[in-house]
């Protein structure tokens, strides 16, 4: 300020200092910091990698049998297998897989489609029916009335929601300038939302939507709520815990924002930092708790917080108990409080240098009452907290939301739900809780009958499905999921969460298709990032 008072063009070195130094050479810092993160990152990523493709190289070499012109895997060694790996999952998802994984129709795997089997047995697919609620199957002819027709497709339709959420804003609005007359209407009208759903949907479908519950749950409470106002007759403290309860409901605007493309990955990001950061938080606190107890050794006791009277009884305890601090801008702004006397006092006083919060006041009270060595504790501090670790989490921050980022364009899960459709077995959801069944895509090749003999090993002895033995090793089943009607649908169950698997998908995009990883290396672990070099797969090396 005195050089800005002496001239206003000496802002400008202010100014090109900031831009410079703050939000250009800082900016780049972090970009360095990210670069090694994320390359740190990829390597550990590719072993896993490497690790998958050759333990599916393996398992094809083992599984294949020679068709005249190339190896492959016909149908009856995949329902073998699929039973033996997946044994919980019915014949008809198993025939499914197979369409799905046979992406050119041709009745039988080659190699380049057998190594998506790991992503494609990640993908969580669930059978999906349109249930009837209690109420219904109680009463048919009242549920299935005109009249209770009318009322389902009112509940399911988008404007009811819309509906609701204005109300919701209202409310709220309402609660904001107390006007607490609206109360009763505002209750009147969730509680009937709650009860159509229910009605709708049944309890099963009503009670699977998270959002749902927590309407429940407010709404009830509310409810619970008036009921006891009008037992006690104490209005007072029943207008406060509605007005708690009915603005919780606000946060149910956040569906809205979570349902636009854009923002859903933000939102995602968000919710996925939360377990993660508490990794970060242990590393943080190691790193604030050896800065304590060295803050602690060097300046503990030198400043102590007597409060602030305007005489005190004691002269010892004026300024902060130090007479070096008489006059400084320290005292004079109350910042005797922030001291090294104890283990919390300490962590508060690093959390504000960590927001640089009045840095220059604190470190300036340290050093009159030490000497201007003790800046270094503060400057070690800044450059190691401040610039290093809380650059690392917004890497991290950066990773997490490129791997949402790379969910929300998952190619993969994207084709895996294509196939359904195509071949007429998925559903889309029209209205909360209703699905309609998909008609089947136009095929380019209709799936023939399959026939292979049975020779796999298990311990010695062959295995075959319940078709091949009965038939003399012949299995005789058709390969198509599509090919019988039984009433079954699947849709996906939503996007994969699975970290591990998400950044396998991100990253195995920048490696090609047939790299199984660096030659002569038979242990995965002992890989060295320098060892990864592609290595691809030809048809003469599996000959």
């Amino acid at each position: 300020m005195p050089a800005y008072d002496k001239n206003a063009w000496n802002v400008l070195i202010f100014i090109a200092y900031i831009i410079i130094c703050i939000y250009i050479l800082m900016s780049i810092f972090l970009a360095v910091i990210y670069k090694n993160y994320r390359k740190h990152l990829k390597n550990e990523v590719q072993r896993s990698v490497f690790a998958k493709r050759r333990q599916l190289n393996r398992a094809f070499d083992i599984l294949k049998v020679f068709n005249g012109k190339q190896f492959t895997i016909p149908w009856v060694r995949w329902k073998v297998v699929m039973k033996l790996v997946v044994p919980h999952r019915s014949e008809v998802l198993i025939r499914l897989l197979w369409d799905i994984i046979d992406e050119d129709d041709d009745g039988q795997i080659g190699k380049a489609e057998f190594m998506h089997v790991a992503d494609l047995l990640n993908t969580e697919i669930s059978e999906v029916a349109d249930r009837i609620p209690l109420i219904g199957r109680t009463f048919p002819q009242c549920y299935e009335s005109t009249i209770s027709r009318i009322i389902k497709e009112c509940v399911r339709a988008p404007i009811f929601r819309y509906f609701f959420d204005v109300i919701i804003t209202i409310n709220a609005i309402c609660i904001g300038f107390q006007w607490d007359q609206a109360e009763w209407f505002f209750l009147t009208l969730f509680t009937l939302e709650i009860v159509l759903k229910l009605y709708t949907l049944g309890g099963y479908q009503f009670f699977r939507k998270p959002w749902n519950v927590f309407d429940f749950l407010v709404i009830m409470s509310a409810l619970i709520a008036s009921i006891v106002e009008v037992a006690l007759n104490d209005e007072s403290l029943t207008e406060d815990t509605l007005d708690f309860l009915l603005v919780l409901r606000v946060l149910r605007l956040v569906r809205i924002i979570a349902e636009i493309e854009r923002f859903e990955v933000i939102l995602a990001t968000v919710a996925n930092i939360g377990p993660s950061i508490l990794s970060f938080g242990a590393v943080l606190f190691v790193v604030y708790y050896v800065f304590a107890i060295i803050g602690m050794e060097v300046f503990g006791g030198l400043i102590t917080h007597y409060g602030y009277p305007d005489k005190y009884d004691d002269p010892s305890q004026e300024y902060c108990g130090n007479i070096k601090l008489k006059g400084s801008e320290f005292y004079r702004e109350h910042y005797c409080h922030n001291n090294f006397n104890n283990i919390i006092n300490s962590m508060i006083l690093l959390i504000e240098l960590t927001v640089v919060n009045q840095w220059h006041i604190i470190a300036s009270g340290f050093v009159l009452v030490t000497n201007k060595a003790a800046r270094l504790f503060f400057i070690l501090f800044h450059m190691s907290v401040v610039i290093v670790v809380i650059n690392i989490f917004i890497a991290f921050i950066l990773e997490v939301f490129m791997v949402e980022f790379s969910l929300s364009n998952n190619n993969f899960e994207s084709t895996v739900e294509y196939r359904i459709n195509e071949l007429g077995l998925g559903v889309t959801e029209i209205a909360e809780g209703k699905f309609e069944a998909q008609s089947p895509k136009k095929r380019s090749k209709a799936r023939g009958r399959e026939t292979d003999q049975v020779d796999l090993v298990d311990n010695g002895a062959p295995i075959a499905s319940e078709d091949a033995l009965q038939n003399g090793g012949q299995d005789t089943t058709e390969g198509n999921a599509g090919a019988r009607d039984d009433g079954v649908r699947f849709r996906l169950k939503g996007r994969s969460r699975n970290v591990e698997v998400v950044l396998q998908r991100m990253f195995e995009g920048e490696l090609d298709s047939d790299d199984l990883g660096p030659a002569n290396v038979t242990n995965i672990d002992d890989l060295e990032p320098e060892d990864m070099t592609p290595t691809p797969l030809t048809f003469e090396n599996i000959t």
